[in-house]
């Protein structure tokens, strides 16, 4: 019997464990950047919201499809307030907003090609749809709320979305395990019920994407936040955002259930040589700065020689 907690130990996520030399790329919610910046501090190679933040799975699906399909952007495409051009796809606001999506888009599909896994994290099932198409937008760029439509979408639109696109990414490269997860991040702008529906909606959508397709998997993070890590000393100050410690201990559980011994061995000693790549030294010209800086390049040529294939 476990007191004080119910810990959540996933099952092995694939039948056959991935190893550190794999690329991957990670699609979503904020949650999605947290996975890719500790996989980075573990040496992995990965791809992380070329196209900024994604919350919800219209937005993810559209950046796939598009990116598989090439589709040519034109200004028409861009939605034009107070003499500012707005693309309502991309979080973010470049200078060249086309150019910027293009490039995105050959990213994207030239990783789709490369990885072997791609760590889709659905942070909400509320969406924003343009008024003018009806087109579901990734980000609203603080534009009147009138060119909207705010709605949740059900189970089935987003199961319609995505399972043809798992079939196009598995004739692109049908080596790729898809990893879906629910964000445990709360997202409680309106209300507490309503992020529990979002949740849930997400939840059955994912239950069904995956029975249908063998390369299709799920990692219960929203679960390991939810009960396992069930206390508020584990979030952020504004009580919906999971710490750092928290972040760590399940994408610990992800390593875990994932990957093969060699690499955690690995990542091990990737950590420690990124720990020491990113020390700030106070006084570089002392004298004991110097004998650091020579003892950490030896260990880290003695790391490159070990794995060269690493990109540390």
């Amino acid at each position: 019997m476990k007191l004080f907690r119910t810990e959540i130990s996933p099952d092995a996520l694939f039948p056959d464990k991935i190893n550190w030399q794999n690329q991957f790329i990670s699609l979503g919610s904020c949650f999605a950047d947290k996975v890719a910046q500790y996989f980075d501090k573990k040496g992995l190679n990965i791809l992380s919201n070329p196209s900024g933040v994604l919350y919800n799975p219209q937005s993810i699906a559209d950046l796939l499809q598009n990116s598989l399909k090439n589709k040519q952007w034109n200004p028409p495409d861009l939605l034009i307030h107070k003499d500012q051009s707005f693309l309502p796809f991309i979080q973010g606001s470049p200078e060249n907003p086309l150019e910027f999506i293009q490039k995105v888009q050959d990213q994207t599909r030239g990783k789709l090609q490369s990885s072997s896994v791609l760590f889709i994290t659905f942070g909400s099932a509320v969406v924003y749809q343009l008024k003018s198409n009806d087109h579901v937008v990734a980000n609203c760029h603080k534009l009147p709320k009138e060119l909207f439509h705010r709605k949740m979408l059900d189970t089935d639109e987003i199961i319609h979305s995505w399972s043809q696109l798992v079939k196009n990414l598995q004739n692109l490269n049908p080596q790729l395990k898809i990893v879906f997860t629910v964000s445990p991040i709360r997202h409680l702008r309106d209300n507490y019920r309503e992020n529990q529906v979002s949740k849930s909606t997400l939840h059955l959508a994912i239950e069904k994407i995956i029975k249908q397709h063998e390369n299709c998997f799920y990692f219960p993070s929203y679960e390991i936040m939810m009960d396992d890590l069930r206390d508020y000393r584990f979030y952020e100050e504004d009580m919906t955002h999971p710490n750092k410690v928290a972040t760590e201990y399940i994408l610990q559980k992800f390593i875990e259930s994932a990957f093969d011994p060699a690499s955690l061995k690995y990542f091990l000693e990737a950590e420690k040589i990124t720990k020491m790549i990113k020390h700030r030294l106070l006084d570089q010209d002392s004298l004991e700065s110097l004998k650091f800086i020579e003892s950490r390049q030896k260990k880290i040529e003695a790391f490159q020689v070990k794995y060269p294939s690493s990109l540390i």
